[in-house]
């Protein structure tokens, strides 16, 4: 099949043209996140962390496969109870058949998590990934990635903690108006892949933009001192 009409096929795809079997079931998906610090060990803190998406969508932006995972707890007392998982995954090129693998770069993947007060962030260094069509318009996929992990701190903001593993499963269902939502999500706070980010590409913090009115400086005169007298003036006028 010509790159045309595979193209073309995938389309027809994701559009619902082509749908053999009624989608049934619902999407979901699992990743667990492996951070792998070889300077300490948390004394109580997970080995491994999960996280778990009640949403998961797709859908064809360009020659571009879209991933998004997402979950979101609402109905909680306070800040201190609240959850969010926001994941994005961009695969570069469509299936020439019903299956691919992929192999990732640094713009593969966006992901955001919040338990609470603690807020952590992660963006993809390199990978592989593998995506399945099922019947019903259905993705099926998996995923292992090694990322680069920043935590949040209101003083300091985003800040490098290190390497993580990432590995995932997911079955995603065609919806590209909720799942760009989750996307967007996911790139928020200098993450936007297609744009410069305040954070460089290793995880570093950079250089905050500051918008506002220039700083004013002091009002001393510009050829006076403090007085607002010349000093040359006054020494020309001496004996």
């Amino acid at each position: 099949m010509s790159a045309a009409r595979r193209h073309l096929a995938w389309r027809l795809i994701a559009a619902g043209v082509v749908q053999a079997v009624v989608a049934g079931g619902c999407a979901r998906g699992q990743v667990e996140l492996v951070e792998l610090n070889f300077r300490r060990l948390p004394a109580a803190e997970d080995l491994v962390g999960r996280e778990a998406a009640d949403a998961c969508y797709w859908w064809v932006e360009g020659d571009q496969i879209r991933v998004a995972l997402g979950r979101y707890r609402v109905g909680v007392p306070n800040e201190l109870h609240r959850e969010r998982f926001d994941l994005s995954l961009a695969l570069p090129g469509l299936p020439a058949e019903q299956a691919r693998n992929y192999t990732l770069d640094g713009n593969s993947l966006r992901c955001y998590v919040r338990r609470g007060a603690v807020h952590h962030r992660y963006r993809s260094r390199q990978g592989i990934a593998a995506v399945w069509l099922e019947p019903g318009r259905r993705l099926r996929g998996r995923f292992r990635i090694l990322a680069q992990k920043e935590g949040f701190h209101i003083l300091s903001g985003w800040n490098a903690i290190g390497p993580t593993a990432m590995v995932g499963a997911f079955e995603a269902r065609y919806d590209a108006t909720r799942g760009e939502a989750i996307w967007q999500r996911s790139e928020a706070d200098g993450m936007n892949r297609a744009a410069a980010a305040n954070t460089t590409p290793d995880g570093r913090p950079g250089p905050v933009r500051v918008h506002g009115p220039p700083v004013k400086r002091s009002s001393e005169p510009a050829n006076g001192n403090a007085d607002g007298e010349n000093p040359r003036r006054r020494s020309s006028e001496q004996p």
